[in-house]
């Protein structure tokens, strides 16, 4: 993660961009310190009769921490359910994300599929 003042601002220019970032901050409010983000980018498509289709990025818990204190909580679980939900709220006819092999199983466990022979995983709502 970055320090503090550069996540703010980069933070504040993605939110200005309405409908394309949706950013999820978990701060430790006893710390005041962020252990977990994650963002769900919408993607404004022409095909599917014009639907949207969206990307996890930057998953991201705070290691430092979370291995001691947030991994009881399963906040990783969390920031990928509420990510997901989103996505499907907002309508996205599909949601992909990039994944390291060793990670497989837990993205699968929110139905999201491998792509033979990619990086990426993705999570269809409709074709």
């Amino acid at each position: 993660m970055c320090r503090t003042t550069k996540f703010a601002a980069q933070f504040h220019a993605m939110k200005a961009l309405h409908g394309v970032y949706y950013i999820v901050v978990v701060e430790d409010l006893a710390t005041q310190k962020i252990i977990a983000t994650g963002t769900l980018e919408i993607e404004h498509k022409f095909i599917h009769s014009a639907a949207l289709r969206g990307r996890l990025e930057e998953v991201v818990i705070d290691k430092e921490d979370a291995e001691y204190r947030y991994t009881d909580n399963n906040l990783g679980e969390v920031m990928l359910e509420v990510l997901t939900t989103l996505g499907k709220v907002l309508g996205c006819y599909k949601i992909s994300l990039e994944s390291e092999d060793h990670l497989l199983a837990f993205y699968n466990k929110f139905g999201y599929q491998h792509v033979e022979g990619q990086k990426y995983m993705v999570l269809r709502y409709r074709d």
